[in-house]
């Protein structure tokens, strides 16, 4: 009976290891592929520090999307424009997502990220992203801000027109045709109500139709 004891406490003593580097290494998979699918996020949303997060802890750039990893990206919170389910297909890699998102950027990163890279050069790219990503979204801040300039001052010229049509004063048709606008161009709702105003103002008996639509 002591020597049935002695095996069973040996037996233990050896599989205690086994157990515990299995759990280990359950631990080590769950982070790591934790790691993985919130790089692919972050390759979508712009996270830099994800994606540096999984590469730096051993990730391989060539990884490829699951059936699984597909199914859980899809519970991972979306980008605003909510397009991240619609780029994520399963076989993809990290360098095949960031060339679908567009942002060659990333897509330099990845192809020149090395195992041998130290934490400087990384820390430099990181910050020469950031710096590129913040002067692209001014430029397209500025191009959206012009974009609305444009199209409120085409509204203001259409409504002159529109003005200068009903009481027979040419310039300001002239100089909405001048500006690029539409002649088939229809009154929005808040251009109609400007319209009643105006012809409150003026005292005007007559009848304007004016359709709504674009």
């Amino acid at each position: 009976n002591n020597n049935n004891n002695n095996n069973n406490n040996n037996n233990n003593h050896f599989q205690s290891p086994n157990i515990r580097r299995s759990q280990n290494d359950r631990d080590f998979d769950f982070i790591n592929t934790q790691r993985w699918l919130f790089a692919c996020e972050g390759i979508v949303n712009g996270n830099i520090p994800a994606l540096i997060e999984y590469l730096r802890n051993g990730g391989s750039k060539y990884r490829n999307i699951t059936a699984m990893d597909h199914a859980q990206l899809s519970n991972l919170e979306m980008d605003d424009s909510g397009m991240l389910m619609y780029i994520i297909n399963i076989g993809d890699n990290l360098v095949e997502l960031a060339t679908k998102v567009g942002d060659s950027q990333i897509t330099d990163l990845l192809l020149n990220y090395s195992e041998d890279d130290t934490d400087e050069m990384w820390d430099e790219r990181i910050e020469n992203y950031n710096t590129m990503k913040e002067d692209k979204e001014k430029k397209e801040k500025e191009a959206r801000d012009a974009r609305a300039l444009e199209r409120e001052k085409r509204s203001e010229l259409w409504i002159k027109a529109s003005f200068g049509a009903l009481t027979g004063d040419a310039p300001p048709i002239i100089e909405y045709l001048n500006f690029g606008g539409n002649p088939n161009r229809k009154a929005t709702l808040s251009e109609k109500e400007i319209f009643n105003i105006y012809l409150k103002e003026i005292d005007y008996d007559g009848f304007l139709f004016l359709p709504l639509g674009m």
